[in-house]
């Protein structure tokens, strides 16, 4: 199962490490039994660029929540550095992101920062002494 899951990864990403790491981003999220799935959407896909078809994918999968702060950077400058907590200030500015039980919007903040980045989608440079 796993070689297999290998095999796929591979055929799809034709080995390019941002598409390795974005589809790993998106199978973590997913049952093991939802791999084939995901493999077969990305496999039957006419479009000559798999990398595009892998990035709209795992857009595609993110939770609404998530949407909206992952586009926040669609409008920055490529290859530039963030302050996790100014990120997290500006995303609670424009309303992306409402206090939930006993957590605070920079709290909620952190963790939509945490799944962006977990997903593969956000590169961490460094981190401060609480992982963030």
């Amino acid at each position: 199962m796993v070689r297999k899951a290998l095999d796929n990864m591979y055929e799809v990403t034709e080995g390019l490490p941002l598409a390795i790491v974005v589809l790993a981003g998106l199978l973590r999220t997913k049952n093991i039994a939802d791999w084939s799935k995901v493999f077969e959407q990305l496999k039957s896909s006419d479009e000559p660029k798999r990398v595009k078809r892998i990035l709209a994918l795992s857009f595609d999968d993110l939770p609404s929540r998530l949407k909206s702060c992952f586009l926040y950077f669609a409008g920055m400058p490529e290859n530039l550095i963030f302050n996790a907590k100014r990120i997290v200030r500006l995303w609670a500015a424009e309303g992306f992101l409402k206090a939930k039980m006993g957590k605070t919007m920079e709290d909620v903040g952190e963790t939509y920062l945490k799944e962006l980045i977990s997903r593969g989608l956000l590169q961490v440079v460094e981190k401060d002494l609480k992982g963030v």
